[in-house]
């Protein structure tokens, strides 16, 4: 096949995925293929547009849901610190009503690093003094200790929840988190 051929079968496909009826007219143009596949392709192109899109979607929701939902980062942007790489001990996700709702709720314990864990804790102190001392009602977030055994962190707006409970002596945290 020629660079041009090569071409001409390149376009072919991709107006097939994309746009049935230039396809159909390219493929009458270029006279490929046959007139008996080219009109079966052009007839079951838009269903094929149709899964693309229905794949692609469910893909991305799935991904949302029970991958990055509730990832280290998400948690990050929520609380304002950087927290430890950590490993999962157990993870437990519930969805709750129909799909399109969207109405979840997660529970992870988690082991935090021993290696950056004190600077994190020292970034969790001086949350709760700045809190502390700025506290106002219309704080959606809070840090809280428990002298000196346990932090806990409460978030909440008008969509989602977040809880954490971090225990200093053992550096296990419990993450619960969900929508309202």
């Amino acid at each position: 096949m020629t660079v041009k051929k090569n071409t001409q079968v390149f376009v072919l496909i991709l107006m097939w995925i994309l746009l049935s009826p230039l396809f159909l007219f390219l493929s009458i143009k270029w006279k490929m293929p046959r007139l008996a596949p080219r009109i079966i392709l052009t007839i079951i192109a838009p269903m094929t547009l149709l899964i693309i899109s229905l794949t692609s979607i469910s893909g991305y929701v799935y991904y949302y849901t029970y991958i990055k939902r509730g990832t280290k980062s998400e948690i990050e942007t929520k609380t304002g610190l950087n927290f430890p790489k950590f490993t999962i001990i157990e993870k437990r996700h519930k969805t709750f009503g129909p799909a399109f709702n969207g109405d979840f709720s997660m529970e992870y314990k988690v082991q935090l690093d021993t290696l950056n864990v004190q600077e994190f804790y020292k970034q969790i102190q001086s949350s709760i003094e700045i809190t502390d001392n700025e506290r106002n009602d219309n704080i959606s977030y809070s840090w809280e200790s428990n002298s000196e055994d346990s932090y806990f962190f409460n978030y909440s707006d008008y969509q989602e929840y977040l809880e954490l409970e971090i225990n200093r002596f053992n550096g296990e945290m419990e993450i619960r988190y969900g929508s309202l």
